[in-house]
């Protein structure tokens, strides 16, 4: 996968791999064990759609932001390691970053938030 830079308000930046393939957005951050604070996953999807994810084979909590046209419409916190509940997005949405639980609320992240990333 390519390695992007995330950066939410021009200030919280994020290491990530980007989900381009359908095999790396199945893969998610399955069997990933560990996931240091600055490191997520950005999925990068052509259309704009409701999205759904769950946490199956997931060992890590993540909070799950939705974003559309650069601005982030809905996070998701402190989904649970390996639950199958679907996490689905309030809105549509072309971009959804993974990261670590407890992330939005440490950083202060919310809906309406800008966000723009770099390979």
């Amino acid at each position: 996968m390519k390695q992007v830079i995330v950066l939410i308000n021009k200030t919280n930046k994020i290491y990530c791999e980007l989900a381009e393939l359908p095999k790396d957005k199945r893969k998610g951050l399955m069997y990933v064990k560990e996931l240091p604070i600055n490191k997520g996953l950005l999925f990068k999807f052509d259309s704009n759609e409701i999205r759904s994810f769950w946490m199956k084979n997931t060992y890590v909590p993540l909070d799950i932001i939705f974003i559309i046209n650069q601005t982030i419409v809905d996070i998701k916190p402190k989904n649970i390691p390996h639950s199958t509940n679907s996490v689905t997005s309030n809105t549509k949405c072309n971009l959804v970053l993974e990261v670590n639980s407890n992330y939005c609320k440490y950083y202060n992240i919310k809906v309406g938030d800008k966000v723009e990333y770099y390979l």
